[in-house]
């Protein structure tokens, strides 16, 4: 299931491009990182072919594995694919319901690549609510939340204030 999906859906939005923007090909061999950390050290050197190959041979071994999934959400995600990282991600969120990285990366899909803010900010309000207060993903996401709002010339609600309707 997921090897025909990523083969089917990880083309660029450039005609003949892979996801990284190099041209196809090369098939996948003694270089492709083995283990998450391997593969998470290539997409941090922004070497999103290795990465890729990386988290589908770790789903090779652990089709479920959700931070493989979440990675491989993130580079659709980066290749401006947006409806299948979403995709990704629900497949994350339905083994995992409150898999923070998940989350937090949906939210993001939602906020900036399908301009849709309040949907992106109810995902990481839900992420807020579910991990725990030193979660860096949770962290982050209240800081951009609170950025949104004081760029809207809005105060953050406060949990203890009333609300009052006009």
């Amino acid at each position: 299931g997921i090897g025909f999906f990523l083969g089917t859906s990880l083309t660029s939005r450039q005609e003949g491009m892979d996801i990284t923007g190099s041209a196809p090909g090369g098939a996948p061999g003694a270089g492709t990182p083995s283990s998450l950390e391997a593969a998470n050290a290539a997409f941090n050197r922004e070497d999103f072919r290795s990465a890729l190959e990386g988290y589908k041979r770790i789903l090779g071994g652990d089709p479920e594995n959700p931070e493989a999934l979440t990675q491989i959400g993130v580079l659709l995600a980066r290749g401006e694919h947006y409806d299948e990282a979403l995709e990704t991600f629900d497949r994350v969120l339905s083994l995992r319901p409150n898999y923070p990285h998940a989350l937090f990366e949906k939210g993001l899909v939602l906020f900036q690549g399908k301009v849709q803010p309040r949907e992106g900010v109810k995902i990481w309000e839900q992420l807020i609510r579910t991990a725990p207060s030193d979660n860096e993903y949770a962290i982050s996401a209240k800081s951009l939340i609170e950025q949104v709002r004081a760029s809207m010339g809005r105060p953050s609600p406060s949990p203890s204030a009333p609300r009052t309707s006009k």
